[in-house]
C-alpha cells in the first residue's frame, strides 16, 4: 500500500493551500493527516529526541500522533 502525506507544510502559504488539492488528482490517496514545518522538529533533531519527547504537549507532537493513528486505523 502506498499513500501520500503532506510534510513540512507552511499554513500560510498558497503553496501549503493548494497541495491537497494537488493530489486529489493523483492516482494515490492522500492521508488526512499534515504533518507542518516546526521548529521543535528541528530542536528534537539536534538534541537526538523525538518531537513528542523534546515537547510532549506541541502542535508537532499531536501530529505526528495523529498520523500514527490513521497509518494504524488505514485499511
Amino acid at each position: 500500500r502506498a499513500a501520500f502525506v503532506i510534510n513540512r507544510r507552511v499554513s500560510t502559504t498558497i503553496i501549503g493551500r493548494e497541495a491537497r488539492q494537488s493530489l486529489a488528482e493523483q492516482p494515490l490517496p492522500a492521508l488526512r493527516s499534515e504533518v507542518h514545518q516546526r521548529i521543535v522538529f528541528a530542536d528534537s533533531v539536534a538534541a537526538g529526541r523525538l518531537a513528542r519527547e523534546t515537547a510532549p504537549d506541541s502542535a508537532a507532537a499531536r501530529e505526528i500522533t495523529a498520523l500514527v493513528d490513521e497509518l494504524l486505523r488505514w485499511p
